[in-house]
């Protein structure tokens, strides 16, 4: 896992540094990562989660997609919609997201969206 690209790398629940140890995880909302988590706050559920997904899921066939023509926009609703299940769920994911990266114009379209 390779950390984001702030100057320093913190884990987001206690902010202790990342200084490229191990076991740490990812935190994604629709895609754009909103923070790192050391092992010490992860969940069991969310390593085993981190575990399974290094294991078995194959990244190479990902795309970038985007939010200006239609068919991009198309996949990232049907994306939205299969991972946030609820428009509870969703609202919830859209006020982390907006929390999470306040100034960056893609989740704040990606915001917009949810």
């Amino acid at each position: 896992m390779s950390a984001p690209a702030a100057k320093v790398a913190k884990c987001c629940r206690c902010r202790k540094r990342y200084r490229g140890q191990g076991d740490w995880n990812a935190d994604f909302i629709a895609g754009l990562m909103v923070g790192i988590i050391c092992p010490g706050c992860q969940t069991a559920a969310e390593h085993l989660g981190a575990a399974v997904n290094e294991a078995t899921v194959d990244y190479s066939g990902n795309t970038e997609v985007h939010l200006t023509d239609d068919e991009g926009l198309n996949k990232i609703i049907d994306g939205l919609i299969g991972t946030n299940r609820t428009p509870p769920v969703l609202r919830e994911q859209a006020s982390r997201l907006e929390k999470a990266l306040p100034n960056d114009e893609t989740a704040r379209a990606m915001v917009q969206l949810m």
